[in-house]
């Protein structure tokens, strides 16, 4: 399914997915060794320092730990859009295509997709035109994820004339 793009990922980090990356004989030793305490109370030593080398990494004031890349993209919506929000995708993205969802059932917000092109941007003339009607209120406000699909584009980022 993966095919060219997990030939581009290559073999020592596999960021497709939370689900096919398996941890190391070493990464398992330091899962069963690591310091334990209540996340919910702010009393895991192992998350606090995971979230701190996370945002030191990006430059960020914090950071948050969450299992799965699912949750992740549904945390990064929810912070940025209000019910009723159009979320503005390419219609190969993964939080399209293989998240269930979660966007509209959680947060009510109603997806529009773009063509993608072959190299993952968007269309431009498509993305125009889904920008259209943005202070008319019968239309829901959009927002734009412009994160590529790694089935697509081998994750690469986005260039400034795409954004």
């Amino acid at each position: 399914m993966y095919g060219e793009a997990s030939a581009k990922v290559g073999a020592a980090i596999d960021l497709r997915s939370d689900t096919v990356t398996l941890p190391s004989p070493a990464m398992r030793e330091a899962m069963l060794r690591a310091e334990l305490g209540d996340d919910v109370y702010g009393e895991d030593p192992t998350v606090q320092r995971l979230e701190a080398l996370a945002a030191e990494t990006v430059g960020k004031e914090a950071a948050l730990l969450v299992p799965s890349g699912t949750m992740g993209n549904l945390a990064a919506l929810l912070s940025h859009c209000e019910r009723g929000t159009r979320v503005i995708v390419g219609d190969k993205a993964h939080i399209f295509r293989y998240e269930a969802g979660g966007a509209s059932t959680l947060g009510g917000m109603v997806y529009h997709t773009v063509s993608n092109e072959r190299d993952g941007t968007l269309d431009q003339a498509g993305l125009v035109a889904a920008l259209q009607h943005t202070d008319d209120a019968h239309f829901a406000r959009p927002v734009c994820s412009v994160w590529r699909t790694p089935t697509i584009s081998a994750a690469a980022p986005c260039l400034r004339p795409h954004i």
